[in-house]
């Protein structure tokens, strides 16, 4: 428990006004005794910080709540980290990792966004996020967390780093920066690739993924763009980056 020092100096001028009145007796006895009471309990009240107590108070629930709606996806990355000598503490935790694919529908004629392992070279673009389940010990802390991802070829496509303020509870964590597919001139390597994340310069998560070539590509037919989204997503996965962050993707 934490005194808040920006209420210090009104507490003693207060107090010593209190003082003041009490001792001149110029407050009857009896109600000079509330006075101070009231005096005493508002201090405590005002110069102490009761947020760590209280979300001490309320871990154990949100520890039974993180078991519950932790992904498979992140169980999977946490431990390929944990092979790979990955640092893990108590208060900071996996919840869900991947990553969110922006596509074309050529049903619809909109763009989607779908949290996907299954990554098309048709795709708009792809980007990495993470969601932390972060204890009241490390809230309200700044963290570096860092998105890396590799190619079938073990090639780094794209790095990205960016500070975040922590705070208690589910944290999510989306990579301001994405890597272009469709209308990249970059030559990717298909295949099995890997998304790492790190959080200070400390491996935390590690996801497979797999990049196949375009339809196009692949059957050297422009005709067959018009089968481009029959490819099936992921029958558990959100549709849209906002039933993602409201946490329907959590299985």
């Amino acid at each position: 428990m934490r005194i808040r020092q920006r209420y210090l100096a009104w507490v003693i001028i207060l107090s010593s006004l209190s003082a003041i009145a009490v001792g001149s007796g110029a407050v009857a006895t009896p109600l000079a005794w509330v006075l101070l009471a009231l005096v005493v309990v508002g201090s405590v009240v005002v110069l102490l910080d009761w947020r760590p107590t209280l979300r001490r108070l309320r871990r154990p629930l949100q520890v039974h709540s993180f078991k519950n709606t932790i992904t498979k996806d992140a169980r999977e990355a946490m431990e390929r980290a944990q092979k790979r000598g990955g640092f893990f503490t108590g208060g900071l935790q996996v919840a869900d990792v991947g990553l969110i694919a922006t596509r074309n529908s050529t049903a619809t004629g909109k763009t989607v966004l779908e949290k996907t392992r299954h990554v098309l070279q048709d795709d708009v673009h792809i980007r990495p996020y993470i969601t932390l389940q972060v204890s009241a010990e490390q809230a309200e802390q700044q963290r570096i967390i860092r998105f890396e991802l590799e190619d079938a070829q073990g090639e780094t496509v794209l790095v990205h780093e960016q500070k975040v303020y922590l705070r208690d509870g589910m944290f999510n964590v989306i990579a301001d920066h994405h890597l272009v597919l469709a209308q990249s001139t970059r030559a990717l390597a298909h295949g099995n690739g890997d998304l790492r994340v790190y959080v200070d310069h400390k491996l935390i998560a590690v996801l497979g993924f797999t990049l196949t070539p375009s339809l196009k590509d692949r059957w050297g037919d422009v005709r067959s763009q018009q089968r481009l989204h029959d490819h099936p997503a992921d029958s558990d996965a959100p549709t849209t980056l906002e039933e993602l962050l409201r946490g329907k993707g959590n299985r």
